[in-house]
């Protein structure tokens, strides 16, 4: 049992550092550049999946006024929408 704890443990650290953003997709944004979307959002390429906050991302993009955010689409292992 010590064995598959340790083994489980191993597989999550493994995945938590391994999985980091790699590719940042931007959807439905007509007006704007895609990178000032990506700005606002704050990800940044390198940033764990598992550590980014939807509801951060959702508050920063809508700062700007022109910018209603919908949704964060995981595409794994390391991208994102």
């Amino acid at each position: 049992m010590l064995i598959g704890i340790a083994a489980a443990a191993l597989l999550v650290t493994l995945l938590y550092v391994l999985l980091r953003v790699r590719d940042i997709c931007v959807e439905g944004n007509q007006w704007s550049e895609a990178g000032r979307v990506i700005e606002l959002s704050g990800i940044q390429t390198g940033d764990s999946i598992f550590q980014l906050n939807e509801k951060e991302i959702e508050e920063q993009i809508e700062k700007d006024p022109h910018f209603i955010f919908e949704d964060v689409k995981y595409r794994f292992p390391t991208g994102i929408t």
